[in-house]
């Protein structure tokens, strides 16, 4: 998939994902700042004389001239305040660093596939598939660049997940590790069952969307032929009903996509109590656990949401591949005409044949693709410059 990208994005677009992956690698770190950030705030609430013993804040409260718990609370408090204000004015700014780059490129690249269609020969129209030409630039492309939105928010959950799990492990490394097993076999779980089921839903999906267009396309350029012979009931029952299988098509896509959310949800849940139950049984002292429960607590708060949307995004990308393929296959198809046929211009040339006095077709020997009648048979014709001539 990501070298089908690599073909797909330009030099451009390629620096501009780079500059995306930096902000969200900052962002990821800030998160993380956000949450660990909470830690010596509970601490210090907690038990007041507690983080005083350490030697490195006593060296920083010195140098502050912080002499009480008190005052360090208020100094934590109003820290965490700014961190949590910096932190999300930088994420609204990478949404809308993601946003911009990924609605100015998906109009770019269908601009940029339009142009390889109208440069392919005449006889690729001849047998084409016409819906299927408008479903590339109406559904296929949106699609890919929603693939590409959802991968570069699935590095994003990535890097953050990975950051909350080192604060996590210093807090409690057998409560981190046991999670992390326990949602590493969730995760192959729902990518080995869920991902071919949504592959071909996905193609499946493709199929439908072209016969809407077909439906679509035939009833209105063809509004002479069903206004005579009162073809409208046909057409619209007809996309009516192939409607109805896209949605059926897109209730069982919500539900698939819904479920590792739930399923992580439950879980998660079945897990934390789980774990108190067996600490508890085991004799230990629940005051002890206070303070990592708070800490996880917080934690989970942005790492629950972060396993889920991690599982969507897995099932997202799924969905969406069968669209980056077709996008794929076309675009090496573009660049094969070009190789075979050099007079075919690829997307975005400006070079113009230079016409001075005439064009001279000598010796044309012609058929039409997948046909054995011959047009032509060494024929010769000459177009004077300025004149029209149409072939019958």
């Amino acid at each position: 998939m990501l070298k089908k990208l690599d073909y797909i994005l330009d030099r451009k677009q390629k620096q501009g994902l780079v500059w995306l992956g930096i902000l969200l690698f900052i962002a990821g770190l800030l998160e993380t700042l956000g949450v660990s950030a909470i830690f010596p705030v509970v601490m210090v609430i907690m038990d007041p004389d507690a983080l005083m013993e350490y030697e490195a804040v006593r060296i920083v409260t010195g140098a502050l001239g912080i002499r009480d718990a008190t005052q360090l609370v208020i100094i934590l408090l109003g820290a965490l305040m700014l961190i949590y204000v910096l932190k999300n004015v930088f994420l609204l700014y990478v949404v809308k660093q993601q946003t911009k780059f990924i609605a100015y490129n998906r109009n770019r690249m269908i601009s940029r596939v339009l142009r390889e269609f109208l440069n392919r020969p005449y006889e690729f129209y001849l047998e084409a598939d016409i819906p299927t030409v408008f479903r590339i630039t109406d559904a296929d492309i949106p699609n890919v660049f929603q693939l590409l939105q959802v991968l570069i928010q699935f590095a994003s959950e990535i890097i953050v997940a990975a950051c909350l799990c080192v604060v996590l492990l210093v807090t409690d490394w057998k409560m981190t590790l046991s999670l992390l097993v326990v949602f590493g076999i969730i995760t192959l779980l729902i990518s080995k069952l869920l991902k071919p089921r949504l592959n071909r839903l996905g193609r499946k999906n493709q199929e439908v969307q072209s016969r809407i267009a077909k439906w679509r396309i035939q009833a209105i350029y063809g509004i002479k032929d069903v206004k005579v012979l009162h073809r409208e009931e046909f057409f619209a029952y007809n996309y009516e009903n192939t409607g109805k299988e896209s949605v059926k098509l897109f209730q069982r896509y919500a539900i698939m996509n819904n479920a590792p959310r739930l399923l992580i949800e439950t879980v998660f849940m079945m897990f934390l109590i789980g774990y108190i139950l067996i600490y508890l049984l085991q004799g230990n002292d629940i005051a002890k656990l206070i303070t990592t429960l708070s800490v996880f607590g917080v934690a989970a708060i942005r790492l629950l949401p972060c396993a889920n949307r991690i599982n969507t995004y897995i099932t997202e990308i799924a969905y969406a591949e069968p669209c980056l393929n077709y996008l794929y296959e076309n675009l090496n198809i573009n660049v094969k005409l070009m190789q075979e046929n050099p007079v075919i211009r690829s997307a975005g040339s400006k070079e113009k044949l230079k016409l001075q006095d005439e064009i001279r077709l000598s010796h044309i020997t012609y058929a039409y693709p997948n046909t054995d009648k011959y047009i032509f048979r060494n024929a010769d014709m000459v177009i004077p410059y300025s004149k029209s001539v149409g072939i019958m």
